[in-house]
């Protein structure tokens, strides 16, 4: 599921504006986001365009006011983070800064998903903002191996395993995982097949992404800070990146047929929507197991909560480096 589609479901209104009406408002919001987006992403300082229109978006948050009280602490650090970032945005011209600007946007939308969640029962039940999309979310929880709840619910995937008349054209939106802090972020990334992923070196040391899994083997060899490779995945499947270099370096990208997939953040929370009408096999997939799936029916503009355990039933195993061998001890 793209970003757009994400801040889209935040626009069907939790909360009413003093000025204007919030579906209006979050609209707005969510194209600002996508071209901030877009520019980060083309490794460029942002306009003064851009940051303008975010600027704008900071203050008409500021003065939304929120339909329910409890809304309003997230609200308030949402619109407060946008005027930093805007503040600071003009001055992000390295690599290092724009990835900062990145994971400030992840965290502005993390907490924008976990207010909508909390809230958008109670809206729909009082008919104030009707869906107009079938919409699935819901809350996932983590078991250990030893029973216990994990508290970070991070990186589970949930996705629909057949959709009639799924658009075939490849996406046209890179994507990207960063090496920094010798370490790949995100640590699962979840794409539609035929993207292309940017892999850019934000850190001070050099690194070796390489796979080699079955489903898309590649090596974009040693390079360094300011550097950026690219690598498409044409076919579905599950790839496991490591770095050649840094053993503790390694994420997981899931390749699937479709654009109808989302993944829950810390708290657990997930949100899917712009589903066409139809009988789905929801299934759901972590990176320590405990895959589950269940059908789900949905028709003209059904919004269905599903909350889900997943059992973790695999632990973390050694691998090794591209040639097949094992890591040297020091590196």
């Amino acid at each position: 599921m793209s970003r757009l589609l994400i801040l889209a479901v935040l626009g069907t209104g939790i909360w009413e504006l003093t000025t204007a009406t919030t579906g209006n408002e979050m609209e707005r919001l969510s194209s600002a986001f996508l071209k901030l987006e877009q520019t980060l992403e083309r490794g460029a300082p942002a306009s003064p365009e851009d940051v303008g229109e975010l600027r704008d978006a900071a203050s008409t948050i500021r003065a939304m006011r929120p339909e329910t009280d409890d809304a309003f602490p997230a609200f308030a650090r949402t619109g407060a983070v946008l005027a930093d970032l805007a503040a600071e945005l003009g001055d992000y011209s390295n690599d290092g800064k724009l990835a900062a600007a990145r994971e400030t946007l992840e965290s502005i939308r993390s907490e924008c998903v976990r207010c909508h969640l909390a809230h958008r029962d109670r809206n729909d039940e009082r008919d104030l903002y009707p869906a107009t999309r079938n919409t699935i979310w819901g809350r996932y929880s983590i078991a250990a191996m030893d029973g216990e709840a994990r508290e970070d619910r991070s990186d589970v995937v949930a996705f629909l395993d057949a959709v009639d008349g799924a658009d075939d054209t490849p996406p046209s939106r890179i994507r990207r995982i960063s090496q920094r802090g010798r370490a790949f972020s995100p640590r699962v990334l979840v794409i539609e097949k035929g993207a292309t992923i940017a892999f850019p070196n934000d850190d001070d040391v050099f690194h070796n992404a390489f796979s080699r899994s079955k489903a898309a083997p590649f090596d974009l060899g040693v390079y360094g800070n300011g550097t950026t490779k690219y690598r498409t995945f044409p076919d579905p499947g599950l790839v496991n990146v490591y770095c050649n270099i840094h053993p503790d370096m390694a994420c997981t990208i899931l390749v699937l047929d479709n654009a109808h997939f989302a993944k829950s953040d810390s708290d657990g929370y997930w949100v899917m929507t712009g589903i066409p009408d139809g009988t789905f096999l929801l299934r759901t997939w972590h990176r320590h197991g405990g895959g589950t799936e269940q059908s789900v029916e949905l028709e003209g503009g059904a919004i269905v909560r599903i909350d889900e355990t997943v059992e973790e039933d695999r632990r973390t195993v050694p691998h090794r480096n591209k040639f097949g061998r094992p890591y040297r001890s020091k590196y």
